[in-house]
């Protein structure tokens, strides 16, 4: 599906990117797309090409991502400036109510919505991250944010992630297709596609793994009331299966669905995912 770019300021003059799907759609039920902590727009083109056909889809770049502008302090590369960046979008497009598809980060931007502008938003897919963060999971992650790459094909990017990304049943093409939509490519050499001063923002990893991380579970019930749904990868090091059962027990109405074969993060193309997305939204209302 063709879609279209948007440009966007944010509070400190930052200009800020997303790409929109099917904008002249009448559906009242728009939705937002929001990407795990290194990623950008291009890893829901799939899912915002499915879901345009009826709906409204903005997948956003944040700050230092994508095509977004770098930020000259790293330390706005927070939680809350992403949100503030997330609220400007929908104020740039007077959109008044959306419906939110975080992965990972992006699902951490949606549970911290939901404690101060959940009159803005018509339900949440949550894509494997919970209140519970793993440990382990963060500390692979912080062990490779940051890190420039040391390949300079894309098959050498394929491989890498595939060896950073483990848990996931994949084809080879697969692995490609996926580098592409990570990297970004300089005149046919695939380069990271975000601010390294990310890394900055992260532990490293020994701390994470020595050190408990605060539980979110405040967060996470200020989704109570909306149509949610919880996603996660079977093989996920970042949200437990446990963390799972417990969002389903304390959440009334929670959808949860375990996408085989995936790790941390599922890509929103699988058939039970779609699914999941797909009943959430006809909740509204």
């Amino acid at each position: 599906m063709q879609w279209g770019e948007l440009r966007y300021d944010s509070a400190d003059g930052l200009s800020l990117f997303a790409r929109d799907y099917n904008s002249g759609s009448t559906d009242p039920v728009p939705v937002i797309c929001l990407s795990g902590l290194t990623r950008n727009s291009k890893e829901f083109h799939a899912l915002a090409s499915l879901l345009g056909q009826t709906h409204r889809v903005i997948a956003a770049d944040y700050r230092g991502r994508g095509r977004s502008d770098y930020a000259e302090d790293w330390q706005t590369y927070q939680l809350p400036n992403e949100l503030a960046d997330v609220i400007a979008l929908m104020d740039h497009l007077s959109i008044a109510k959306a419906f939110f598809i975080g992965t990972s980060r992006g699902g951490l931007i949606a549970m911290l919505m939901a404690g101060a502008f959940k009159h803005r938003m018509h339900g949440v897919v949550l894509n494997d991250v919970g209140p519970v963060i793993e440990q382990a999971g963060l500390a692979r992650i912080a062990g490779y944010v940051g890190t420039p790459l040391t390949v300079d094909t894309w098959q050498g990017a394929a491989d890498m992630l595939q060896s950073a990304n483990p848990g996931f049943d994949l084809a080879a093409g697969d692995w490609l297709a996926f580098a592409k939509t990570i990297f970004a490519d300089s005149d046919g050499r695939p380069v990271l596609d975000y601010d390294p001063q990310l890394a900055k923002t992260l532990p490293p990893p020994e701390t994470i793994l020595s050190s408990p991380l605060p539980d979110l579970w405040e967060m996470f019930a200020a989704l109570d009331g909306l149509p949610v749904a919880a996603i996660r990868g079977e093989n996920s090091d970042l949200l437990s299966a446990s963390t799972l059962d417990e969002m389903q027990h304390r959440l009334k109405g929670l959808h949860t669905v375990s996408i085989a074969g995936r790790g941390h993060t599922p890509f929103l193309n699988e058939p039970d995912a779609i699914a999941a997305i797909e009943q959430t939204l006809q909740r509204v209302g």
